[in-house]
């Protein structure tokens, strides 16, 4: 019995053998191509891990940290459209969050004038923060309070 057994085993293995003499090993460029293909999925891979990064930090509210995991992606690929296009989105959300800090920073500082009973000073505070940040309508409630208290 073990005979019968046997030679399939051996003849399906002398039929796949001869299939494949005729052709040899697989030709260079389809292991170029398999090569290449690799190292496509593991670029893909790494910008989508680099954005991931990114977008976490971002959601933290952590712009200097996102944009650092870009730019150092960037570093490696830096002809990613991907990563260029959200760069250049967190470079400008980082500036609104900046000028909305530095806007709120020199609102209290003339509510804490206000507060104080100190108008001129809250008058001329409101008025160089303008200069200073630019015109928000922040400043313009700020300098309606005082002419509303006098």
């Amino acid at each position: 019995n073990s005979i019968v057994f046997l030679a399939p085993r051996a003849a399906a293995t002398k039929s796949s053998s001869s299939v494949n003499e005729g052709r040899g090993p697989p030709p260079v460029r389809d292991a170029a191509r398999e090569a290449q293909t690799r190292k496509d999925e593991e670029r893909r891979q790494a910008i989508q891990d680099a954005i991931a990064a990114a977008g976490r930090l971002e959601r933290e509210r952590d712009f200097p940290g996102a944009l650092r995991a870009c730019a150092e992606a960037l570093q490696r690929y830096p002809d990613s459209a991907d990563l260029i296009a959200l760069s250049a989105r967190l470079e400008t959300e980082g500036r609104e969050q900046e000028q909305k800090g530095r806007i709120a920073r020199r609102v209290a500082e003339v509510e804490e004038m206000l507060a104080a009973g100190k108008w001129a000073a809250a008058v001329d505070s409101a008025q160089s923060a303008r200069l200073e940040v630019g015109a928000d309508p922040a400043f313009d409630e700020l300098s309606e309070e005082p002419a509303a208290g006098k």
